[in-house]
Order: C-alpha cells, then structure tokens, then sequence
C-alpha cells in the first residue's frame, strides 16, 4: 500500500512539473542528463512537439543546442557554478531558437546533489519574451509620449525618404496630423526652395553613417503662410532598432525673421531717415546714426558719454526711465529731446529689445522721430475734434446740452435713483405764445430771447440740476436728489418767477410767460417715457391758461387725471 501511495505520488508530481510553463531539468554530477520535463517553450521550425519523453537526454540535449552562441558560455558557467556549490545560481538571462525567432529566456541552477531523491542540478528556464516584449512595448509608448510632448517635431524616415513616423506636434508647427505625414515624402513637407538644401543635407548625410547634418528648411503651414524650420537629420539606417533618418525640426521662423530683420537694420542703419540709436540697459548710447546726430546737435563722441535720460526734457525722465525698463511691454512714448542751444523738440521713441550676435549682449534698438509738426498737428485736432464733439451733444444757440445728451443723462439719473433711493423729476417747459415775438419781433429778437430765457432759468435751478434746449421754444429741466414731488413743485414755482420779471431783449421789454409740465419718476419708467409724461402734463398746465404748472402721472397716458387729450398742436397757442 505504501509503494501504491509512492507511486502515485510521483506520477503525480511528475505530471505537475510536465504542465509547468517552465522547462525543468536535472543534471546529474558528471553532467549528464536524468530528466526534462515536456514544456514546449522551445523549438525550431518545423520541430514543434518533438519532445520525446522518453529520452530525456535527447530533450535537454536539444535545448542546448538551441542556445544563442554568444549566450552560451553564460549558461555553461551557470550550470558549472550549480556542480561545485550547493544552493541557487544568479539567473542568467540568454536567447534560444524559437518557433518565430530567438525568444529570452531566464536560467536558474540549483544544486540538489545532496539531496536522495533528486541527487542531481536542478535547472529551470523561463520564457521572458512575453515580458521583454511589454516592456519594450511600454518603453516605445513611453518615448512616444515624450516625443509628442516635446516643442520640437520629430520625423522618422527610410532611405527613401518615406516618413514612417510623426510626432504630434506637427499639428502645431505645420497645421497637419501626424497621421497624414506617414506614408509621405519628406520634400512634401518643405516648400518648393528648400528643395535643393533638402536633397543636398540628404547626400551629405547618407555619406556620412551615424552622421548628423544641420539646416534650414523653408515650410509652407497647412493655412499657407511660410515658417522656417532649423532640422537635423541623423543616419541611423545602419541601427537595425531604427533602420531609418531621424529628423528633429525646431520653428524658428520668428527668430530668423528677426535675425534678417536685425542684418537688413544693420546695412540701413547709418542712412535711415528715422533717429536710430543702441543703447543698453541702462539707456547709454553704443551706436548712433547720422539722423539721431543732427536731432539732439551731438556728435557720437558725445553722445556716447551720457544716457538718454540725460539729453531730454526733466519732466520726462521718469517717461524714459519706464520706456526703458519695459521696451517690449510699452507703447511707443512721446518725449521732449533737448540740444544744446535749449530747444526743445517733441519725439516719438519706439524700442525693440536685440541681442548681439556674436557677444550675446542685450541692446535695445531705438527709433526716434522728430514730430514737433506732427504734435501742432495733432493739438489743432483735438481742439477740432472737441468742438465738434461739444456742438453735437449742445444746443448751438444757448450752449445747453441738447436732446440726445440730456436723454442720456436722465437714463443715468434713473439708474442712480434705483441704487440710492432718491427721487428724480423732469420738468417740461413751453414758452407761451413764443411765436407771437417772432411774427412782431422778428427771429434775431426772438434767438436772443431764448438766450435770456435759458440763462434765467440757470439762475433759477439748483446746481447739478440740467437745462436742456430741445428745440424751438421747448426747455426740459432734469432735476435728482428731490426729497420728493414736494421739491419738484417747489422747483417749477421758482421757474415760473423768472418770467414774471420783464425781460429786455435788445432795448425792448418783452412780457412772456411758460408753462410748465411735471413727470416724477418712479422707478418703472425709461428716459422717453419720463419726459413724455411731463409733456403731457405741459399740455394741462397750457389748458388751464398758461403761466402755471400741473404735475404729470408718468403711467397716465391719457393727459392724466380726467383731462382731456391735448389739442393736435398745441405748441402753437
């Protein structure tokens, strides 16, 4: 029963180590082979199962033979560590023939001589493929990543000049998906007269194995505006983990245009008709030009011993200072040089910051203009500019803001009054028989009758209040901060005294009178429908015989208060 129980022990062992993925071998003390297990994790082509276990010299004999040659003595100096020491060797990594390939595989040796029921080196290989192969995929991933995060693209062809790869930013620097480069030729990518530098830096490069070759490619963008590329090229073709011409290309479009700007600047710079001056951080003057000389009446020896600051007007030295700090961050600045005889003259500085090629110094490259004309110019604008500003918002006769301005400001009276709760009214007011002095008097009289009528009633109005002429004989009058209806009433009262005084206009005395309309705001109306409720209120005032005032409802459209609707043209009673 027990040799039963052994027996079937074995058995049972020996089919647990013949399912392993592993392939197991013992190594007696002279080298020989007593046992290998069935695992098929080797094999040449065409010798798939082939495993004979019933010979398993011939099996673990095989697998030696499939070792890579270079691995070899590797695996031999493991196997003879294992003979002469009891315990585990260090792991061994190797390659051995495969079905598709040489596949790495990792060897472990265990001395087992002492042992009675094994008496011999346990060996154990692994299959590491599998895992080398993730772990190049996740490194492949990982340089992608790297690639596509970096500012510069990066191309890979073959020696046909195929691209096989794309970094993603040339979506960025080109306009185009990575997606799209693949497949195509490199010169697709490189305008019409970089071609020749292109074929050139390629000829020099595959002459040149492991070789890196360096220029600029002149690119037309997905949207067609023109970039400058600076782009190495590396010859890896003989690399077989590459197998292709690596391209690392950088935009440096602007900075080539500023290089070409800077040289054209160079050869103009003496003879420009614009001041044109270097100067470093400090503002001292490295370089000037025969223009910038005969505006300030200094020669370059010295100007070359002071700084800007020092040749303009004091109460724009802060100016200059600032200007100088921040070229880059600020608008060109208008400033007062002064000479030596004391004049002054009005200039425009505007400032691009440089570096010097060769030393690498920062300089600022100043342009200054004179612009003494263009500053008188530019005063008799303003004044220009203001008058006419100030007559479209003002009556032309009496001064007084007209109704496009006054509309305004009563939509920001009633914004006011919702923030801080006051009161707002708007008085309209009517000469009564206006025309009457016209047809007597003639208009001369009647234009310097309204003069005297709004001057009055400036007299009259608190201050910050507004008088507005809307048009012929029509003042409107906006009055804030009223304790309420009270004041407005009071208000009207005083405006109707004004013209109870005979006013004399050119010698004559003219009587006159006006009435008056009262809208008080509140709070739900908009500008037109505040004044319109004053006019209509005007409109009571004239029919209950003139001279007097009544106070509007500003949602009352039909005269207010049961009255009647007013006449069609009442102005002219």
């Amino acid at each position: 029963m027990t040799e039963q129980r052994g027996e079937l022990t074995a058995e049972f062992f020996r089919g647990l180590v013949d399912h392993l993925s592993d392939l197991v071998i013992v190594i007696d003390g002279r080298g020989g082979v007593r046992y290998s297990s069935d695992a098929g994790i080797l094999a040449p082509a065409g010798t798939a199962g082939a495993t004979d276990r019933s010979d398993p010299a011939g099996t673990a004999s095989s697998f030696f033979d499939l070792i890579h040659p270079d691995d070899r003595r590797l695996v031999d100096e493991a196997i003879d560590a294992a003979l002469r020491a009891p315990g585990p060797t260090i792991p061994v990594e190797m390659r051995a023939a495969g079905r598709s390939g040489w596949r790495t595989l990792e060897l472990v040796a265990g001395n087992l001589l002492d042992d009675p029921d094994v008496h011999g080196v346990l060996v154990a290989v692994r299959d590491l493929s599998r895992r080398h192969r993730l772990a190049d995929e996740e490194g492949t991933e990982r340089l992608r990543a790297l690639l596509d995060a970096a500012g510069d693209l990066t191309l890979l062809t073959d020696a046909q000049q195929t691209i096989r790869y794309a970094s993603t930013v040339s979506r960025r620097i080109l306009g185009v998906d990575a997606h799209h480069l693949v497949g195509q030729p490199l010169s697709s990518v490189v305008h019409l007269e970089s071609q020749a530098v292109l074929a050139d830096a390629w000829d020099r490069l595959l002459r040149a194995p492991d070789d890196r070759v360096a220029c600029d490619l002149e690119v037309t963008r997905a949207d067609g505006t023109p970039g400058i590329l600076a782009a190495h090229l590396t010859n890896f073709l003989s690399d077989p983990a590459v197998a292709g011409v690596a391209v690392a290309a950088r935009d440096v479009t602007d900075v080539r245009r500023a290089e070409s700007l800077l040289e054209e600047f160079g050869q103009q710079f003496e003879h420009s008709p614009h001041g044109l001056a270097r100067l470093d951080d400090g503002g001292r003057f490295h370089e000037v030009n025969q223009t910038l000389r005969a505006l300030t009446g200094r020669d370059e020896t010295a100007l070359a011993q002071i700084t800007l600051a020092d040749i303009v007007h004091p109460a724009d030295v802060e100016v200059v200072r600032d200007f100088l700090r921040a070229p880059d961050d600020t608008a060109p600045v208008d400033v007062r040089l002064l000479r030596p005889d004391g004049q002054e003259i009005w200039s425009r500085l505007t400032a691009t910051m440089v570096r010097q090629t060769q030393t690498g110094q920062r300089l600022l490259s100043v342009q200054v203009d004179d612009i003494n004309d263009h500053r008188r110019l530019e005063e008799t604008l303003r004044e220009r500019n203001a008058a006419l500003a100030y007559r479209a918002t003002h009556d032309g006769l009496t001064g007084l803001p007209n109704r496009q301005l006054f509309i305004d400001r009563v939509g920001h009276a009633l914004d006011r009054s919702l923030r801080h709760h006051t009161t707002v009214a708007v008085l309209f007011c009517d000469l009564d028989h206006f025309k009457v002095i016209n047809d007597t008097f003639g208009h001369a009289v009647g234009d310097q009758l309204l003069m005297t009528i709004a001057e009055e009633m400036g007299h009259a109005v608190r201050p910050g209040d507004t008088i507005s002429r809307f048009g012929g004989d029509e003042f409107v009058v906006l009055a804030e901060d009223l304790e309420g209806p009270d004041d407005a009433g009071v208000l009207a009262g005083r405006l109707l005294s004004v013209m109870t005084q005979p006013l004399v206009v050119e010698g004559r005395q003219v009587d006159m009178t006006m009435s008056i309309g009262v809208a008080v705001a509140t709070g739900l109306e908009d500008p037109a429908a505040l004044i319109a409720s004053a006019d209509t209120a005007m409109y009571r005032a004239k029919r209950a015989g003139r001279s007097c005032y009544r106070m509007g409802s500003p949602t009352a459209g039909d005269g207010g208060e049961g009255g009647t609707p007013p006449d069609p043209d009442p102005r002219h009673a």
